[in-house]
């Protein structure tokens, strides 16, 4: 079609010519040599026919195909057939597939990177408060007469707890998050209540630096449907990076402004967290909420994190319909801006909430609980706690004992069991099955809430399943376990 071949008339070898004018740079040669008619038979001998792809200079692609037509009486290739087919639109498919696979390929490799990076820094970060709870708990063994030190090093101790309980939620949140497990639940929140326990939270650990933290409000609806407990989240998650990126006699603020927006009795929440640390580089503000990364690691910075706050805080602000923007200099501070829609709420509703949240003082007087736990320690702290809100607490340490007590004791004997899960002999989840089939009607209705350190929203749903009424995870909170068990009794 282009070389004007005509039927046994066409000279062969000067068709090349033209074909730099047609073929794509790269493939010129690779042209000519498969087109090479010297060596044609020798590459075609013993085969049905041989191809290749060529790429023309307007970006089409073909393939050609060689086929022996025939042979003369030693079998020698006397004449081919040649086939030109357009493949353009299978190659482009064909290089887009081979482009997406590089593409996820660099990612995976990215992301095993970042891991890595993660676990090391996660290492570094658990231990850091391990070590001071280790060595606060042998300060205190030693000082067991010396009541001032004893409860300075108990204080610590629970300061070092909750930071390492903080870190492991974090890396909850984000196993939540990233398998669209998490679910926001809106109700009516006191606006000035929700930010003034964030800057009380933090208030101790700023002043231990001499520095200054700060609230400043521009409220026009004190009361506001929002999800209070990711909304604090994600205050906390900044207000704890700016604590750590500032220096000693800093200062750190959080303006909350609300706005009127489009949307009929609805308010723009604006939350604007401010300091004067030591700010991050342009480079790294453009992936300050990729999950794992940090500008400095910890051993370099000698501040703990395992860069997954911030990354977080971003999904859990856009769970929300918001919005968050950062804005920073090297050695100047940093400033975050989070915007959230919320729904206008009154104080009647307000109200209403915490009527239906009300629980009296040694509400569990004389309740009898079976609690079910295999593990020593954690069955003295859970026994002593019910105990000082009134409980009886009996205990069995595996499944099949506690389904024994149950079975001998009246029916209502005990009023809730508090399952664990991960037990030896048998299992919280083949308990809960066992007991909701016992014959006793009253025994197999009786509430059971699992306690466990499985804290994943599957386990929650697994749980369920099975037939427990609710999930409290470990370690415990008694502000949880107490309305929980109210619930149910």
């Amino acid at each position: 079609m282009y070389l004007d071949i005509k039927d046994n008339t066409a000279d062969w070898n000067p068709q090349f010519e033209i074909i730099e004018d047609i073929i794509a740079e790269p493939f010129v040669q690779k042209y000519i040599d498969f087109f090479d008619i010297q060596t044609m038979a020798a590459r075609l001998h013993n085969k049905e026919f041989m191809s290749s792809e060529f790429k023309k200079k307007d970006g089409s692609w073909f393939l050609s195909m060689i086929v022996p037509q025939s042979y003369d009486k030693n079998g020698n290739i006397t004449s081919v057939l040649i086939a030109n087919r357009d493949v353009t639109d299978e190659k482009l498919r064909e290089l887009k597939q081979e482009e997406e696979l590089r593409e996820a390929k660099l990612k995976a490799e990215c992301a095993n990177k970042a891991k890595s990076s993660f676990l090391f820094n996660m290492s570094h970060d658990i231990r850091t408060p391990m070590n001071a709870i280790i060595g606060y708990a042998e300060l205190a063994s030693r000082h067991l007469q010396e009541t001032d030190k004893l409860g300075r090093y108990l204080e610590k101790i629970q300061i070092c707890g909750k930071e390492l309980l903080a870190m492991l939620g974090n890396v909850l949140d984000l196993a939540r998050i990233e398998n669209n497990k998490v679910e926001m639940e809106y109700t009516v929140s006191n606006v000035h209540e929700c930010f003034e326990n964030c800057i009380i939270m933090f208030q101790q650990q700023a002043e231990s630096k001499s520095q200054t933290l700060s609230l400043t409000e521009q409220i026009m609806y004190p009361y506001v449907y929002m999800d209070a407990p990711h909304l604090s989240e994600v205050c906390l998650n900044i207000i704890s990076n700016a604590i750590k990126y500032t220096n000693t006699g800093g200062t750190i603020s959080c303006n909350v402004v609300q706005k009127s927006c489009e949307k009929e009795d609805w308010c723009n929440m604006i939350i604007t967290i401010t300091d004067n640390g030591i700010g991050m580089s342009e480079e790294f503000q453009k992936r300050i909420f990729e999950t794992f990364e940090r500008e400095r690691n910890t051993t370099l910075s000698h501040i703990d994190g395992s860069g997954i706050g911030m990354g977080i805080t971003k999904k859990l602000v856009e769970l929300m319909d918001g919005t968050i923007e950062v804005k920073s200099k090297q050695g100047e501070g940093s400033q975050f801006t989070v915007t959230i829609p919320c729904r206008k709420a009154s104080e009647d509703d307000s109200l209403a909430k915490k009527n239906s949240n009300l629980c009296n003082k040694n509400c569990l007087n004389g309740v009898r609980i079976l609690l079910v736990e295999d593990n020593e320690i954690n069955t003295e702290i859970a026994t002593e706690l019910l105990t000082e809100e009134g409980c009886i607490v009996e205990t069995a340490n595996d499944g099949v004992a506690c389904i024994d007590m149950l079975e001998k004791a009246d029916a209502d004997y005990y009023k809730m069991i508090l399952m664990d899960i991960q037990m030896p002999v048998m299992n919280g989840y083949d308990a809960t099955l066992a007991i909701r089939k016992m014959k006793d009607t009253k025994k197999a209705r009786i509430p059971i809430i699992a306690m466990t350190a499985n804290a994943f929203a599957e386990d929650t749903q697994k749980a369920l399943s099975v037939g427990m009424n609710a999930h409290v995870a470990k370690p415990v909170d008694m502000n949880i376990l107490v309305p929980t068990m109210m619930k149910y009794l």
